[in-house]
Order: C-alpha cells, then sequence, then structure tokens
C-alpha cells in the first residue's frame, strides 16, 4: 500500500487501494497536501454549522464580490510612463552585453515591459539601452541616446533596461514612454482612466470633460496653445524630439489635409503626423516665417517647432493673410438648449 492509499483510507476511515500508482513520490505528497487542505476546509464548515444553503450563499457573495472588484479594474488603467523610479538601482550600469557592473556616476532601472518592434522615447538621456527577450536573455543593446531620441525595440524584445546617468537629473522626472515624441510628464503607476471624472467638493476637474462632448464648443483661431509647449527641445522632420536651448516645439495640433494655414511668426520646422500620430517623411517644412503653407494629403496633425522668445506671439491660423493676434482659447457656437 502506498503512503497516499494509507493516507487516504486514514481520513476516510475505508479502504483506499489504488492499483499500481503511476504517481512519484513528490506528486503523492502534492495530493496529500490538497487532500489535507479540503479535509480541513471541510472541519471548518462543519464545525459552524453552516448548511448548504448557507454555503451557496457565501459563495454567491464571494462570486459577486469579485465581479464588482472585477469591474473596478477595468477602470484603471496603466500610466503611459513605464519607469518606475522606486525600482532604480545606483551605482550600477548595464551594458549592451546585458552584465551589470559597478560605477558610481551610473544607475540603471529594473526590467521595463515593452514590446518587440515598437518605438519609445526617454525624455533624458541615457547611457545604455539593454534589450532583452521574455526570459531575460539578453538581445543587443543601444551604447548611448539623447533625450527624445527614438528608441525602436528589435524583433522578440520583451523587456528593456536603462542605464541613467545618477548626478545629470533628478530620476523623479524621468519618463519613458511608448511613441517618437516626448509628451507631458506623469508619474509612474495606474490611475483611473480618462473618462472617469474625479469630482470632489462639487468642483470638476480641469480638462476633465473631453472637447468631444461639447460639439457646441471650438477651438478659436489660434491653433497654438502656448501653455502645452514643450520648450528645450525641437521636433525634426522625422519626429525625432532634440535638446535645444532656444527652441520649443508644440502639442499635436490637429489640422485638415489639403488646408491652407498661416504662421506669424518664424517656425523652425513643420512636422505632419498621419492619424496613428506616426511622422509623415518628406513633407515636413523646414524653416518658415510669416507665411502660409498648406497641410499634406493624409496628414492629421502637426508640430510646429518654434523660437521659445515668440512663444507667447507666436500664432497658428486658418487662411493665407495673418490676422490680429488671439491667445489660444475657445469659443461657444450655439447655446447648448434642449429643443
Amino acid at each position: 500500500m502506498t503512503l497516499l492509499n494509507k493516507f487516504l483510507q486514514a481520513l476516510s476511515g475505508e479502504n483506499y487501494e489504488i492499483a499500481q500508482s503511476n504517481l512519484t513520490s513528490e506528486e503523492e505528497d502534492s495530493a496529500i497536501v490538497a487532500a489535507h487542505n479540503s479535509k480541513t476546509v471541510l472541519e471548518n464548515i462543519n464545525a459552524m454549522g453552516a448548511t448548504g444553503g448557507e454555503i451557496d450563499s457565501a459563495t454567491t457573495k464571494v462570486n459577486t464580490n469579485l465581479l464588482q472588484i472585477d469591474e473596478l479594474l477595468k477602470l484603471i488603467v496603466k500610466s503611459k510612463n513605464l519607469f518606475d523610479v522606486d525600482s532604480v538601482t545606483s551605482n550600477k550600469y548595464m551594458p549592451e552585453t546585458g552584465v551589470i557592473a559597478d560605477n558610481v556616476i551610473y544607475s540603471i532601472s529594473d526590467y521595463i515591459k515593452v514590446n518587440a518592434n515598437t518605438d519609445y522615447v526617454c525624455n533624458k538621456n541615457l547611457r545604455f539601452v539593454t534589450f532583452f527577450d521574455s526570459n531575460k536573455t539578453v538581445i543587443s543593446g543601444i551604447a548611448a541616446t539623447d533625450a527624445g531620441t527614438v528608441i525602436s525595440t528589435p524583433a522578440n524584445t520583451a523587456y528593456m533596461v536603462i542605464t541613467l546617468y545618477t548626478n545629470d537629473y533628478d530620476f523623479n522626472a524621468v519618463q519613458v514612454e511608448q511613441g517618437v515624441a516626448i509628451t507631458s510628464f506623469v508619474n509612474y503607476g495606474y490611475s483611473p482612466q480618462n473618462n472617469l471624472i474625479d469630482i470632489l467638493n462639487g468642483i470638476i476637474p480641469d480638462k476633465s470633460v473631453s472637447l468631444d462632448s461639447f460639439n457646441f464648443i471650438e477651438i478659436g483661431k489660434n491653433k497654438f496653445n502656448k501653455d502645452s509647449g514643450i520648450d528645450g527641445y525641437y521636433m525634426s522632420l522625422k519626429g525625432d524630439a532634440i535638446v535645444s536651448g532656444v527652441y520649443g516645439y508644440s502639442e499635436y495640433i490637429e489640422v485638415v489635409e489639403n488646408e491652407t494655414y498661416f504662421t506669424n511668426k518664424f517656425v523652425r520646422f513643420l512636422t505632419f503626423f498621419d492619424a496613428a500620430k506616426i511622422a509623415m517623411s518628406g513633407v515636413g517644412i523646414e524653416s518658415i516665417s510669416d507665411s502660409s503653407f498648406v497641410v499634406p494629403e493624409g496628414a492629421k496633425y502637426l508640430i510646429a517647432t518654434y523660437y521659445i522668445t515668440d512663444k507667447n506671439e507666436l500664432q497658428i491660423e486658418i487662411g493665407n493673410i495673418a490676422s490680429t493676434y488671439e491667445s489660444y482659447c475657445y469659443y461657444y457656437t450655439r447655446l447648448p438648449i434642449r429643443e
């Protein structure tokens, strides 16, 4: 009689015989633990005097709570910032080989989950970027990247590790995100979806409701929002954000293809993007001042690189001549009154 047979017999008082069991000793041990746990649960239920109906009712409540938790989890989204500052290891660097070495001027991130054949960008200079497959086996790496340089992951990439300059910037301001352009900083972590509004004391937070929800509101004639500009970088015609002390670039400005627009100030680059916000090669405009331009076929957005000194007076508007300057704003086109 095997050990498992003996245990089952002792558990039930009956003679269980498993003839020629193919279980290994480890599998028998696992089965014994499972049987013991099941027996303990049954003994606890019996000690509480719970009836079958009460057990079914408790099970229903548990399942209901699990469904509610599942629904709540669906309302939570992961931040666009993939860099976890709390997982940084100081005084280390990781070159393209994937072998960690000591150096007091560097620090390394944890494994950052990424997709293969996908573009990412970091808002800070990096010493190394090292790519790994799903088994965390090194694939390849990049020796150094400037802030805003597009990082393209190779085939089979599942993770990457970045080596940071310890003394050059605050790690709390580092952002790694999917895409080809640096966007406004957000913290790493999880947050409610954008379509959820956190109303406190009867006040709806700024920018918590999409403009698309109000068809009676439209953007004014100036399509450039100076408050959302990112200074210290310029956007190349290839869609790369590159460090510069004299330039800044706009957010994505939605435009109409084949429409004529006018800029009243010098613009270093006009970079056009399709509906997926992928830079369109060969159609960008370099160095335009007090002049009109036509949005190319297939373009949905543009990013304008401006002189920081002109930022407060820049106007990009529909038309072929400049009109009186107006700050970026919204207008009511009609009163939202139900008929």
